[in-house]
């Protein structure tokens, strides 16, 4: 979302959960509220999609 993205996906194990539609409820939520952050206040290196090595981080930190 920080980084402009147009679209957000769930992952096949949160989508077939127990609760999908609050974990859609949620996403939602959670997005809107990030398109509404100044984007002069996000850290330049938080969006960077070209450092690979950042983002491969944050996705096996965030697993």
């Amino acid at each position: 979302v920080l980084d402009g993205t147009d679209a957000l996906m769930l992952s096949e194990e949160t989508a077939v959960g127990l609760f999908p539609s609050a974990t859609v409820r949620m996403m939602s939520e959670v997005a809107e509220a990030a398109e509404g952050w100044p984007h002069d206040r996000v850290h330049p290196a938080a969006i960077a999609g070209a450092d690979a090595d950042r983002v491969a981080w944050a996705v096996a930190h965030a697993a």
